[in-house]
């Protein structure tokens, strides 16, 4: 039960901060400047390419994420439909 409440008053504080936070945009930018940066590393692991080239290949790397993501949305999408009769 404590965990429960617990878990409930941290949500709730979340929420509060986000509604409080005027520019989303400048609070979540630290968060994809180190995805972009991870993105960079993986493709350019010993850093041997020009920034130009590592932030080319960062932003392939993020279209290929968001479409992974996009994949995995529409597999969850259709086994739901599935799940609950609709499947085609």
């Amino acid at each position: 039960m404590a965990d429960a409440l617990e878990r409930l008053q941290k949500q709730r504080a979340v929420y509060t901060s986000w509604q409080r936070t005027r520019n989303r945009t400048q609070r979540t930018a630290p968060g994809r400047a180190a995805f972009l940066e991870k993105l960079a590393d993986e493709a350019d692991p010993e850093r041997k390419w020009s920034e130009a080239q590592r932030q080319a290949a960062a932003e392939q790397g993020h279209r290929a994420h968001m479409l992974r993501m996009s994949e995995l949305a529409a597999e969850a999408r259709k086994a739901k439909a599935k799940k609950n009769g609709n499947g085609r």
